[in-house]
This record gives C-alpha cells, sequence and structure tokens, in this order.
C-alpha cells in the first residue's frame, strides 16, 4: 500500500472509532493520521520523516492543493490535543469539537486526493527528526502514488 493509500485508510479508521463513541482511541489515531501526512509531504519532498506530529507551515509559492492539506493536518493535530472524554457539564462542547474534527477528516481526505494531483512544495517547522538533524526547506515535487 503506498502512503496516500495509507493516509486515506486511517482517516476512515479515524472516522469509524470516532464515531463508535471512543475518542480516546479516536484521540491515537489522529495523532498517528498526522504523523502519516507529514510523513507522506516530506517523504514526496525528499525531506527526512519526523518520528512525532509536528506543525507544517507553508511556503511561499506552495501549491493550493498542499496548502489546503497542511491547513487541516495542522487543524487535526491541535484539536485532538484538546478533544476528551464527554461529560455533562461539557457535553455541548464535545459534541462541538467532535463535530469540527470528523469534517476537518473528510476535507483532509479531499485534499490529499487533490494534492495527489499536483506538485508542492514544503517547510516543516517545530524541532528535528529521528535522525536529529533540523528541519530544512525543500524543493517541489509530487506525493507518492
Amino acid at each position: 500500500m503506498n502512503d496516500m493509500a495509507k493516509c486515506l485508510r486511517e482517516i476512515d479508521k479515524v472516522k469509524e472509532v470516532a464515531e463508535g463513541g471512543a475518542p480516546y482511541a479516536a484521540r491515537s489515531r489522529i495523532a498517528r493520521l498526522t504523523l502519516n501526512t507529514t510523513r507522506l509531504v516530506c517523504s514526496a519532498l525528499g525531506a527526512p520523516a519526523p518520528d512525532r506530529p509536528l506543525a507544517l507551515s507553508k511556503p511561499v509559492g506552495a501549491s493550493s492543493e498542499l496548502t489546503r492539506v497542511i491547513d487541516v493536518c495542522n487543524r487535526l493535530n491541535s484539536l485532538s490535543k484538546s478533544v476528551a472524554q464527554p461529560s455533562e457539564p461539557l457535553e455541548q462542547r464535545w459534541r462541538t469539537m467532535w463535530a469540527a474534527l470528523l469534517a476537518d477528516l473528510d476535507e483532509l481526505a479531499a485534499a490529499l486526493r487533490d494534492w495527489n494531483r499536483g506538485a508542492a512544495a514544503v517547510v516543516l517547522v517545530g524541532g528535528g527528526n529521528r535522525h536529529g538533524r533540523a528541519p530544512t526547506e525543500v524543493g517541489s515535487a509530487s506525493p507518492q502514488r
């Protein structure tokens, strides 16, 4: 299975778990999804892959498709850190957050498919990678098909 298919499959798994009422399991799957998406982008561009989900920044001149992938991936990464189990006093907030998360999953799937048709560039932000090297700006490339 290629990296793009792996990310799309992971989106389905997150939705399945989240809609089944297991938010803690969904949180760990979201982390895996954002890591896989970050790795997909880095791999396509020949950049070192991170060992944990990191924020991606949008470089000047990035395609609209890649910009969309980065935006949604960053939102999911951030939202997954604050979403928690439902509780009666916070039930409406919890439902709102999970609705936003599920909508972002659909948007990420569409963005990945659109990006798969185009080319892009990315800069990884927020620390080193598993090889101990600092993130670097990389050139333009298409995702692995």
